[in-house]
């Protein structure tokens, strides 16, 4: 670390009080916990969890109601698997009762509103408290260790969420200079704003870049046609959308850093990250229980199946299963690097972002992400299914991208996958982002539900 970022932290911490040394004690315990035996992780959730639904039966009636339904005694429960006789919270129920799932004792003030607007851009308010926010920093301290970065060190942040990038004053553009922040917007990469990026970087030489897969991928791509070159940071931190291996090898390539992906989300914060060993993502199961359902039971590792997320420490708005709206593979097996945090092999990403045949056949996203990586004259595409029979592909390209080519991938597509599709492509001169700021690489309005509890779902405690 810089002598600058010790001397910034140490100042940070004096000055944030009881609150950073709650946040640096908080990142310290996470990264003792980093290698706990099973059976110890297990006790650990376990006791959480009981403490969690307890104080939700207290002081939420729509949680009370929920377990008297389900025949969940909160003061009783004896194993994590219990949790799977309460239904799924969902997106919809969350914006149906909005306030009402908040705590009735941080209905006082104390629990502080958020809102996330997921990849379609529709909202979604919640409520969560300084303990949950402190925490959330904590996490970020956590897995940045991994990657040799220290608080205080230089970030440069390409980003596209307005309510991040934008500068609220004197004090926040100080605040920023302080931390050794800057922030692009990756909503409005011109040419002549990804050249001043280039110049940013080689000037100013940040120790870590986050940013979404997608603006990187066409920043790099502009430096590469280009034949620019950048200071090499010492590491990427991906995070937002999905992160394919065609984006991360063309980033890696031209940038000359390693990438590291991170899952999470405006309600959560990380869910699970990457180490340096590149074998999955973590799964912060401290913080957290992620459950990977397949119909309606626990997905085997290898299996495609939708997450849910139960947070063991948001007490002012309490989440528990919680369709978070993606799909996720989980490993079975422990990372080389020692920790014993369960793997993500992959987190597939949102679950409108897999195409679904007449067949019953699910395709995933990265099946279009190899097809139009192999593609001369590609430059952007998306994806959209309305019908299970059809699909529309919006392709944005240069002078190859001719309309004989369009026609010939049309043609490959319908043929790789089993004649049981039509494929219209279509060229246009530009793909925006989606509301949310994602590209939103393949997008479909034909429902797929891992959730549904099929009828021999059985109870977990016979």
């Amino acid at each position: 670390m810089s002598l600058y970022g010790k001397t910034y932290r140490g100042l940070w911490r004096l000055r944030a009080g009881r609150t950073g040394q709650e946040i640096f004690g908080q990142a310290a315990a996470m990264v003792a916990r980093e290698h706990l035996p099973a059976d110890a992780v297990t006790a650990y959730q376990l006791e959480r969890l009981r403490a969690l639904l307890k104080h939700a039966y207290r002081q939420v009636p729509f949680w009370r109601d929920r377990m008297d339904e389900a025949g969940l005694d909160p003061t009783r429960i004896a194993s994590l698997e219990e949790l799977a006789l309460l239904p799924p919270l969902t997106k919809e129920e969350v914006r149906k009762h909005g306030k009402e799932l908040v705590a009735e004792s941080y209905r006082d003030g104390r629990a502080r509103a958020n809102v996330t607007g997921g990849s379609t851009g529709e909202p979604l308010r919640f409520w969560l408290d300084d303990v949950q926010a402190n925490l959330s920093r904590a996490a970020k301290l956590r897995y940045r260790r991994w990657y040799g970065h220290g608080f205080g060190e230089r970030v440069l942040y390409l980003w596209g969420a307005h309510r991040d990038t934008a500068v609220r004053g004197l004090r926040g553009w100080l605040r920023r200079r302080l931390r050794q922040e800057r922030w692009v917007n990756a909503f409005h990469l011109t040419p002549e704003e990804m050249s001043a990026l280039v110049k940013t970087l080689n000037r100013w030489r940040p120790s870590l870049i986050v940013a979404y897969p997608s603006a990187l991928q066409a920043f790099a791509r502009f430096m590469r046609q280009r034949g620019l070159s950048v200071y090499a940071p010492q590491a990427i931190e991906c995070s937002a959308e999905k992160l394919w291996p065609e984006q991360r090898l063309e980033i890696e390539a031209v940038l000359q850093a390693p990438v590291f992906d991170v899952y999470g989300s405006r309600e959560f914060g990380t869910i699970a990250a990457e180490c340096p060993s590149h074998e999955g993502l973590h799964i912060f199961n401290d913080l957290h229980i992620v459950e990977v359902v397949h119909d309606g039971h626990p997905a085997q590792p290898g299996e495609v199946g939708e997450i849910l997320v139960t947070c063991l420490t948001n007490y002012a708005m309490p989440f528990i299963r919680y369709r978070i709206g993606d799909l996720g593979i989980l490993s079975g097996e422990q990372c080389s690097c020692g920790r014993t945090l369960p793997l993500f092999k992959e987190v597939v990403g949102r679950s409108n972002a897999v195409l679904s045949l007449p067949d019953g056949t699910v395709v995933h996203g990265a099946f279009f992400s190899y097809f139009f990586y192999h593609q001369p004259g590609v430059e952007r595409y998306r994806v959209r299914q309305r019908a299970k029979t059809s699909v529309e592909v919006l392709v944005q390209g240069d002078h190859l991208l001719t309309t004989e080519r369009l026609a010939q991938m049309e043609q490959e597509l319908e043929h790789r996958l089993g004649g049981q599709i039509q494929v219209h492509c279509h060229r246009v001169e530009q793909i925006d982002p989606l509301p949310s700021g994602k590209l939103g690489y393949l997008l479909s309005e034909v429902a797929v539900d891992f959730v549904n509890i099929p009828s021999e779902h059985k109870d977990p405690r016979q």
